[in-house]
């Protein structure tokens, strides 16, 4: 875990992967309502009838989590969809939500998730992760790409064998999706629950977001990233550093998805 590793980005429309059939069935919440999660803080984490979704708030420092496991084995492939509606976001808060080992530290453990953020660029969606052998950040759009109040639904299809990882969210207001792969990725050790977390960090004490989970599915084996073409190279800035290679273009969604967005 010591060597962070550069990861290569290539950013495109998600709509020129071609569907693949679903794989077996992990873990669906639509059939427990989240009452098979577990959480240290169900003041915060909660199901809402009123939304029909499992209500978050995700605290700096507080180590906050909610967690359910799931039958993942490791070196598996898999597909997971979630839809999120941010409802509020500080200054620095994070809501992070993914697949994660036992410990689901926010750094150095073994994890892979989306994470929605506020910072002084503005709001941005990343997907990012811990694996054997290294780390890496990307984000498949620019400054502004969520905002609070909107649903959007969220799909990471990580291949195993390939090390290749795709990543989309899609808003579900208008069906805008940003989306984009990585490769050169390592194997994703001792993953077996899903969970939202704040365990590790600590940077900005108080610092929360808010908001609510549904819809959430997770699928083994998943359909292969290698569906999606490897576009051109074109040197991507993240935080004003040359971070990786790839291509960057908007596109409407056009994959249908198991798991429908909300209304």
């Amino acid at each position: 875990m010591s060597r962070v590793m550069v990861i290569g980005v290539a950013l495109l429309a998600w709509a020129a992967a071609a569907p693949v059939a679903s794989g077996s069935i992990l873990y669906d919440s639509t059939a427990t309502s989240f009452s098979d999660w577990e959480t240290n803080r169900p003041d915060v984490f909660y199901w809402d009838g009123a939304h029909q979704a499992y209500h978050y708030a995700i605290t700096d420092g507080d180590s906050d989590y909610a967690f359910v496991t799931v039958p993942y084995q490791s070196g598996q492939s898999f597909r997971l969809q979630f839809d999120v509606l941010p409802t509020s976001t500080d200054w620095a808060g994070n809501f992070r939500f993914g697949m994660w080992d036992s410990s689901m530290r926010e750094e150095g453990a073994s994890n892979i998730r989306a994470m929605y953020h506020l910072d002084d660029n503005g709001h941005h969606v990343i997907c990012s992760g811990y694996y054997v052998g290294g780390s890496g950040a990307w984000t498949p759009g620019t400054h502004a790409d969520y905002a609070d109040g909107e649903w959007y639904h969220n799909e990471i299809v990580y291949d195993a064998q390939a090390g290749k990882l795709a990543f989309a969210y899609t808003r579900a207001s208008d069906g805008l999706t940003l989306a984009g792969t990585a490769a050169g990725l390592g194997q994703f050790a001792d993953l077996d629950r899903l969970a939202m977390t704040s365990i590790g960090d600590s940077g900005y004490p108080g610092r929360t977001a808010t908001g609510f989970v549904r819809n959430v599915k997770l699928e083994s084996p998943a359909e292969s990233v290698s569906a999606v073409p490897e576009p051109s190279s074109l040197l991507l800035l993240l935080a004003g550093v040359p971070y990786a290679l790839g291509t960057m273009r908007r596109g409407r969604r056009a994959v249908p998805r198991t798991s429908s967005a909300p209304e």
